[in-house]
């Protein structure tokens, strides 16, 4: 059997077990590396193929998920498949824009937070697509540095569907966030935590922020390099 035919293998091999397949289409836009802009993005992903000699810029191709790879395989005109590929049933096919990838915020700051969890002054916010998996790792960290002795400061993420306003699928927790403790005086302390989302929806749109929050108030609480990093889970 060709490389080809392996893929298409597995990716029956999937259909047949009821797993997800995740297909677009899209356009060649380079052959060294390949990649392939897809249809309604303007994005051009990192791709494999199973024969580079058929390729050429501009050709229309069908983009398939296996794993954590994408493959350029086929041929495709609109949207709409051709060749080989027209008899495969039980397609997933992807939306425009929404391949999951690793994201992470610039950099957040705050100074004196309150006794509430609320958003950093200059925040660490995000979106991002829920993966195929419907699971994604959290990661956050921050540098804090609290005012005076006997002070607890927290950072901790917040997921909401869609935007700000949406339902929260991931509160802020004390146990889970990173924070950092002044028992005798002033301190200053760098870190992460991670956590595991396992239940967000595939295609689905989110908002991620960090949120602080502090045990006695002081001017000169103050929280710095703060980050939010989401990775989808394959």
């Amino acid at each position: 059997m060709s490389l080809q035919d392996d893929i298409e293998q597995a990716i029956k091999e999937h259909i047949s077990q009821n797993k997800q397949v995740s297909c677009w289409v899209g356009t060649v836009s380079t052959v060294s590396p390949l990649q392939v802009t897809l249809d309604g993005t303007g994005v051009a992903v990192p791709c494999l193929a199973t024969d580079f000699t058929s390729l050429v810029e501009g050709r229309r191709v069908a983009v398939f998920k296996l794993g954590s790879d994408l493959w350029a395989l086929g041929s495709a005109g609109g949207s709409t498949l051709t060749g080989s590929l027209n008899v495969r049933s039980g397609l997933v096919w992807g939306e425009p824009g929404k391949i999951a990838t690793s994201t992470e915020t610039s950099a957040g700051s705050h100074t004196n937070p309150g006794l509430a969890y609320t958003a950093l002054s200059t925040p660490a916010n995000l979106t991002f697509y829920g993966p195929p998996s419907g699971k994604v790792k959290v990661t956050y960290g921050a540098r804090i540095t609290t005012g005076a002795a006997i002070t607890d400061i927290f950072v901790s993420p917040e997921i909401r569907v869609t935007d700000v306003s949406g339902a929260i699928v991931l509160g802020t927790n004390d146990n889970d966030a990173f924070s950092c403790r002044s028992p005798t005086a002033a301190v200053a302390s760098s870190g992460a935590c991670r956590v595991r989302l396992l239940s967000v929806t595939s295609g689905t749109l989110y908002y991620g922020q960090l949120m602080t929050k502090c045990s006695v108030v002081n001017a000169s609480n103050t929280i710095a390099n703060a980050r939010l990093l989401i990775e989808p889970v394959i």
